[in-house]
């Protein structure tokens, strides 16, 4: 008992780093060696089926073979099984999150740029509203001017 929580306290400080650290691409572990390891039979007679989480763990997460003759090693085994099942969906989940993660983090540096843009047009848009409004204010004035100027210009008649 005392092994298993050193390995679980051992794992719970490993989990800080790199989660996928933890699950290992490929076992060396044929799943045959393992059934064997494990328990060539099972209550029926035939194989007993390998947990496939077991193959990917990391080898120092692993749990020792239990030892058949002992209730106790066998309980403790499916727990470190039930466990590891339990690590090996937090570690997908994790490693779903932050692909997630990012790609929302994409988004929102897109979308801000998209409002960045947005607000520099229209700043600009604003900007050449005042210019045209001042634009024909100048135009008008100049036409009023020019008016006034060709009625002095002519002769009385």
């Amino acid at each position: 008992t005392s092994s298993r929580w050193s390995t679980v306290s051992r794992t719970s400080s490993l989990e800080s780093q790199n989660p996928a650290h933890f699950i290992s691409s490929v076992s060396a572990c044929s799943q045959s060696e393992l059934r064997t390891t494990l328990g060539p039979t099972g209550t029926d007679g035939s194989e007993s089926p390998v947990p496939s989480m077991y193959l990917k763990l990391d080898h120092h997460l692993r749990p020792l073979a239990p030892c058949p003759n002992s209730c106790e090693s066998m309980a403790v085994f499916e727990q470190h099984i039930r466990m590891a099942q339990e690590y090996l969906k937090v570690q997908s989940e994790i490693a779903y999150l932050l692909n997630r993660k990012e790609e929302l983090t994409v988004e929102l540096e897109l979308e801000q740029k998209e409002q960045q843009t947005s607000l520099r047009l229209m700043q600009e848009h604003s900007k050449m509203l005042e210019d045209h409004s001042s634009l024909l204010t100048v135009c008008q004035d100049l036409r009023s001017k020019l008016s006034l100027t060709q009625s002095q210009n002519q002769p009385y008649s």
